[in-house]
């Protein structure tokens, strides 16, 4: 399932890389420069006329936060483990498995 999808992915990135060569072919065919074609698109601004913000001041100071190793590996084992791995691509049977050795890493 996963090399399929690898397998997916990697043809419509060679697919967009092929359709993005033959529009520059046409572009070449037609001899009009690429810059040109994208500055007429998008504006271009002066790079020096920012003006200053007034300096803000700060209310409120985040406290400091601290996490000991005990901490951590109480999370790690309050993990369920039958969930789906999250944004990062790790499963959690793993973190769990593996928390006596991460906990100080962490």
């Amino acid at each position: 399932m996963v090399k399929e999808n690898v397998k997916i992915e990697l043809v419509i990135w060679i697919t967009l890389i092929q359709i993005d060569m033959k529009c520059l072919r046409i572009l070449m065919t037609l001899k009009l420069k690429p810059l040109t074609i994208f500055s007429s698109v998008f504006s271009q601004e002066n790079d020096c006329d920012f003006s200053t913000l007034p300096p803000k001041q700060i209310l409120h100071t985040m406290p400091s936060v601290i996490f000991t190793d005990n901490d951590i590996l109480e999370r790690l084992q309050r993990l369920k483990i039958t969930k789906s791995p999250g944004v990062d691509k790790l499963h959690p049977r793993i973190l769990f498995e593996l928390r006596h050795e991460i906990v100080y890493i962490l």
